[in-house]
């Protein structure tokens, strides 16, 4: 058995994932075949020390057997297989490229969010050949096989390219981001890999501190995600090869091939988000644990790798080669061949070529130099000779006209017109495809937009909608290119010998001696920011016995590329051992709205004198640099190198052979730039205040109410905190980005996914009070105008809980820009901070009147929400939801496909099923996440649904409605169908009324009932039903569909809900109901929630007082409703008839109001009953 240190890598990648509910992705499995190919010929390793399971694009066909296919029980295998092979000193890889998650967490007391982060499987969200639902794989499951392979003493490295909050797709069928909806369904421990099931029984904390990245899962590996917890994590489609990837596993890739020995994660990392970042605007790669591993541990690569020819064209001269760009095989590389075996390759080669076909994991070349006796030799070594250096070009998607013309020029060779690029950095797409442009144009009324790669507005100038606002697109997107090609330059020889040669620190500060900061933060580390206030300062030493000189270029937010040092020469001369500083740099943000910007210095050094001022560009919104920066003579290979990427002189590829990587190289730092807060106060007697940004925010106030108010970012109120500032669970799920988005104060396009802005209003106590819906705050701002935009809903935050804050409103104010339109809301609640007592534990709550110690003022912070309507079904009444063999219920897209309902459908029954929705829902829910349990539980042969206007429609009525149709179908007294109704929350009611009032009980069976007011709920009384549900959904991510949010919240007077007023208690139908006495053979089952007063982060009764409803009942939620669901007491759910109804069983079960029918406790109770 060998003694020498392994390596041994572990890849999943799916692109076909069999839940209808999960989008497909493309990409996934070319990153993880790429990855695979690179390690196996960059270490030589064999295929036994690797697993690779995939899910290929449904429509190819499939290479995986089943036990290569990415499956939960194999990925979980893979797992298994790494914690018993690897040893001590070993050197472990995972890799993963899918979708990232969200479930409800199996640990609720080491969750805050109430959510575990998770990778999902291929075969995720659906039954299992043994019966059982399939779940995602957990966080806390991915860190128990990470400890377990960590105490065997292998080191661990895991690159996640996925992610786990936000979604910025709607309705596409293949999606350019790697996040799909949280996984709702509850599950038990059992679910769970055994040993983190154990380790949650023993209370042991699996739970890890929340990162930049998301994961929990730290320790002492390296974890490297494409992108932050907030952010997308994008795919990115390869201009050469038109293969799709992970742009972060791309350029991942990119950085690898010149890696060495001593290469470590931290120095890959560092070019790695650079370009990603350059791209996607949106998206910024995290590396966490220690950054100075070594990429290969005590694994060095051999020093002379090769790659093998594996076929020959029937031409003889075109021959496949084993590898690709991930190992620097691209587009015109040389290649030099050299006889199989295991001798140097040194010399002459027996044959030479050019690559002319580049694949994910292998490419053609064509021999251009053959061998002496003309025939190639089997299984010939390839040594790549030269790497052909090719600019970047852009993708560009533009479907105005104007624009499309502006980006090419007509071009007359032999006679005949072709249509090539105006710029060759910049190539345009086909009409109508957007999928893998870096660049898009939108059309936003009068004017166009320059957009990246992510939707993300990047250039504040919009060009006029005219064809010389086209040509100005066009110069916008040449500047664009040439700040990438200038941030992406980069010496990427093997092994550069001035790779080390200086020693770049840069640092923040606000007071220094003649030498050095006395206060510095470091910038240059992973993650470092500079905070308002603080300037900077960078240091530079010669580290090598050579003089060297120095040039230092700042690239600006303003896509300027400008030299900071030296000022007045291309360079400085730095002796050997010799240092300099160049302190009081100060790096304003122009847009204080955008919260965080990046900074970018580049730091050149070469052995000779030499200026890299052709590098040099004017901000977008300056005039043109004079033409003396412009040229460069092309006297050596890497002055040509620099006016290909500068677009200057003559223009053509370079190859790296070519160029003298010895006389130069570059280090790089960057690092995030907070923006100052925009402060304002609100004086007595002023009534409207201008807030400012690029949304024109206007706040009204009473005269009389005093206050300074902060405009800021998460990212700013966030900074310095030791818990982060978290937008509402409620609103945070994929789901839920279909209609809730979060306004930035930076932007008011839907697309720009910046830092959601804060309103932070600081008063007194009595001034915060002062606010109510008598006297209320009122907002105005300006936002695109987008077809489905309802409003902006003000949601408040009291370090503790999120409330609603107050409601849509109509705006009194106009713009003069047809593409906008101003919005309106009225903010009617400042909850008062939540008192830390000294410790920081949120103990309690201020109150009106008391005086905190050493500050009067309190601070409450407001998030803003823009809504957008996703209509649900109207009065659809009775349908037949399609369903597979093993009723799972058939999708087209994300929503479940319905059939007409007839006659015959119930003539050929014998057992029917009817799901009945609760208020402002539907049944999708039900047929999407209940049926799949519910319809293994009887020999159902028809499935029905009944949709009905819940807002403005009694209860009674749509009972009435309900036994129309359903007579009308052929149900009734001897019609040979046993019915069985499962209906939720307001639709029990409606099943009551059907079954007590409307003569249904002569064709039901049984009704089972979750969540069922059958005495109504005291809630209603006061008409905060739906202010009350309304907030606990805000507080806790996933126990409800988001739309049935946003119906609720878009509703403008929610008292008015005729249905609300039929749930008081004395209301006429619960007269009606409760006061039959006619018996009725019909089985009533009814499931109701004993919710736990504390929730995970969330308790139940502090919200409740806090969110003004114990004043309004002078009770809390227990003393109100007594044992509770948060919605209905379980004695109203007892209370059919008062108690008498005689065929009545009742189950209280844990959880609250939206966790029935999909929770093991719940459908084990309804198998229980059935069985009985």
């Amino acid at each position: 058995m060998s003694t020498q240190p392994q390596f041994y890598a572990l890849f999943v990648g799916i692109d076909n994932y069999r839940s209808p509910n999960v989008t497909d992705l493309r990409g996934c499995v070319n990153d993880v075949k790429a990855m695979a190919a690179f390690v196996r010929a960059k270490l030589n390793l064999p295929h036994a020390n690797l697993r690779v399971y995939t899910s290929s694009d449904a429509s190819a066909p499939s290479a995986e057997t089943p036990d290569a296919l990415a499956t939960r029980a194999n990925i979980l295998a893979g797992f298994d297989w790494l914690v018993n092979t690897a040893r001590a000193n070993d050197q472990v890889f995972i890799h993963y490229s899918g979708h990232g998650s969200q479930a409800p967490t199996v640990d609720p007391n080491n969750e805050p969010d109430g959510l575990d982060e998770t990778i999902v499987p291929c075969d995720s969200r659906m039954v299992g050949a043994d019966g059982q639902q399939v779940y995602d794989v957990l966080d806390k499951e991915i860190k128990t096989y990470i400890d377990l392979i960590e105490a065997s003493g292998a080191f661990v490295t895991i690159f996640f390219d996925c992610c786990h909050s936000g979604s910025g797709t709607r309705g596409e069928q293949k999606v350019l981001t790697r996040k799909t909806a949280a996984d709702e369904r509850s599950r038990s421990l059992e679910s769970v890999e055994p040993r983190t099931a154990a380790r949650l029984t023993a209370q042991v904390n699996v739970a890890q501190p929340v990162t930049a990245s998301g994961w929990h899962i730290s320790g002492g590996h390296v974890l490297l995600a494409g992108c932050r917890d907030e952010q997308l994590s994008h795919e990115y489609r390869d201009v050469e090869s038109g293969a799709w990837h992970g742009a972060t596993t791309y350029f991942l890739l990119q950085s690898l091939r010149s890696a060495q020995a001593a290469t470590t994660w931290g120095q890959v990392y560092d070019s790695v988000r650079t370009r990603v970042n350059a791209l996607y605007n949106n998206q910024m790669p995290q590396l966490e644990g220690p950054e100075n591993r070594t990429i290969f541990g005590e694994l060095a690569p051999p020093a002379d790798p090769y790659l093998l020819v594996e076929k020959v064209d029937m031409d003889g001269i075109h021959v496949y080669i084993n590898g690709g760009p991930p190992v620097g095989l691209t587009m015109g590389s040389r290649v030099d061949f050299y006889a199989a075996g295991a001798g140097e390759m040194k010399g002459a080669p027996l044959a030479r070529g050019v690559v002319e076909l580049v694949e994910v994991d292998h490419v053609w070349a064509r021999v251009t130099v053959p061998t002496a006796d003309g025939v190639f030799p089997p299984l010939a070594r390839v040594k790549i000779a030269a790497q052909s250096y090719n600019e970047l070009v852009y993708p560009v998607a533009a479907d105005n006209p104007l624009v499309r013309e502006a980006l090419v020029k007509r071009v007359e060779a032999d006679g005949a017109l072709s249509e090539e690029p105006v710029n060759p950095f910049l190539r345009l797409t086909k009409a109508n495809e957007s999928a893998g442009a870096i660049f898009n144009i939108q059309t936003h009324g009068d004017r166009y937009v320059v957009q990246d790669a992510s939707g993300v507005q990047i250039v504040v100038e919009t060009p006029p909608h005219t064809a010389e606002g086209a040509g100005r697109v066009v110069e916008i997107l040449e500047h664009l290119a040439v700040y990438n090609n200038v941030r992406n330059l980069r010496n990427s020889a093997p092994n550069p010998p001035l790779a080390g040669a200086l020693k770049v620190e840069a640092f923040s500060y606000t007071d220094a001696s003649f030498s050095a900061p006395k206060d510095g933060i470091p910038l240059h580390t992973p993650d470092a920011v500079l905070t308002p206030g603080r300037k900077i300062w960078l240091a530079v030493k010669n580290q090598s016995s050579e003089d060297l000189y120095v040039s230092i270029f700042d690239l600006n937010p303003d896509f300027g590329i400008k030299r900071l040092y030296p000022r007045n020469t291309a360079n400085q001369k730095v002796a050997a051992g010799k240092d300099f500083f160049v302190p009081n740099i100060r790096y304003p943000v122009s847009n204080p709205f955008l919260g965080r910007t990046q900074a970018i210095f580049k730091v050149f050094v070469t052995r000779q004198p030499m200026s890299f001022d052709v590098l040099q560009k004017e901000d977008l919104n300056e005039p043109p640099m004079g033409a003396a920066t412009r040229s460069m003579e092309s006297d050596n290979p890497l002055r040509r190198l620099l006016n290909s990427v500068r677009g200057a002189g003559t223009r053509g590829g370079a190859f790296i052979d070519d160029d003298p990587n010895d006389l130069w190289y570059i280090q790089q730092i960057e690092f995030a730039v907070l923006a100052e807060n925009t402060s304002k106060s609100l004086a007595v007697g002023e009534t409207s205040v201008e807030i400012g940004s690029s949304l024109e925010i206007t706040l009204q106030k009473p005269a009389g109410f005093t206050a300074q108010v902060v405009a800021s970012s998460v990212v700013q109120a966030t900074r310095g905190l030791e818990n982060a500032i978290q937008p509402p669970p409620g609103l945070s799920s994929g789901l839920a980005a279909e209609m809730f988005v979060p306004v930035t104060f930076a932007s008011g396009t839907r697309s720009a996914i910046g830092s959601p802005g804060i309103l932070a209003v600081n008063a007194t106590p009595e001034e915060l009070a002062q606010i109510s819906a008598q006297n209320p705050l009122r907002l105005e701002l300006t936002l695109d105008a987008e077809e489905d935009l309802q409003g902006v809903l003000p949601i408040a935050f009291d370090g503790q809980h999120y409330f609603l804050a107050g409601q849509i409103d109509e705006a009194v104010t106009g713009t003069r820009d047809p593409s906008r339109k101003r919005f309106a809301l009225s903010i009617t609640h400042l909850p008062l901070p939540a008192d830390d007592g000294g410790g920081g534990g949120g103990g309690g709550t201020r109150t009106a009147g008391d005086a905190p110690t050493r500050d009067l003022k309190r601070t409450a912070r407001l998030f803003f929400y823009k809504v957008y309507r996703k209509e649900l079904p109207a009065d659809t009444g009775v349908r037949k939801p399609r369903l597979n063999a093993d009723q799972t219920p058939v999708f087209d897209g994300k929503l479940p496909v319905y059939d007409k309902a007839s006659a015959a459908d119930v003539a050929g029954a014998k057992r029917a099923a009817l799901l009945i929705h609760g208020f402002t829902s539907d049944t999708g829910w039900l047929v999407e996440r209940a049926w799949p349990y519910l319809g293994k539980l009887a020999d159902y042969d028809l499935v029905l649904t009944y949709d009905y206007e819940t807002f403005h429609t009694g209860m009674a009525e749509n009972g009435k409605l309900l036994a129309q149709q359903l007579t009308a179908l052929g149900f009734g007294a001897d019609d040979g169908v046993d019915l069985d109704i499962f209906c939720h929350s307001m639709g029990t009611q409606v099943a009551r009324a059907l079954v007590e009032l409307e003569g249904g009980h002569a064709y039901t069976d049984r009704v089972f009932m979750a969540g069922a007011p059958n005495a109504g709920t005291r809630l209603a009384d006061a008409k905060k039903l739906i202010f009350w549900a309304g907030t606990a959904l805000l507080n806790q991510a996933g126990i409800a569909p988001p739309a049935l949010i946003a119906n609720w919240f878009l509703k403008k007077i929610l008292e008015s809900a005729v249905s609300v007023g039929d749930l008081m208690p004395d209301s006429e139908l619960y007269k009606k109901l409760n006061s039959g006495t006619q018996p009725l053979d019909v089985k009533y089952y009814v499931l109701i929630g004993t919710n736990k007063a504390f929730d995970g982060s969330v308790d139940w009764n502090s919200l409740f007082t806090k969110a003004g409803l114990e004043k309004a009942f002078d009770k809390g939620l227990d003393a109100l409703l007594g044992p509770n669901d948060l919605l209905v007491g379980v004695s109203s759910a007892r209370a059919v008839r008062h108690g008498n109804w005689p065929n009545l069983q009742v189950a209280e079960m844990t959880g609250n109001h939206f966790q029935y029918f999909d929770t093991p406790e719940s459908v084990a109770q309804v198998q229980a009953w059935m069985a009985g």
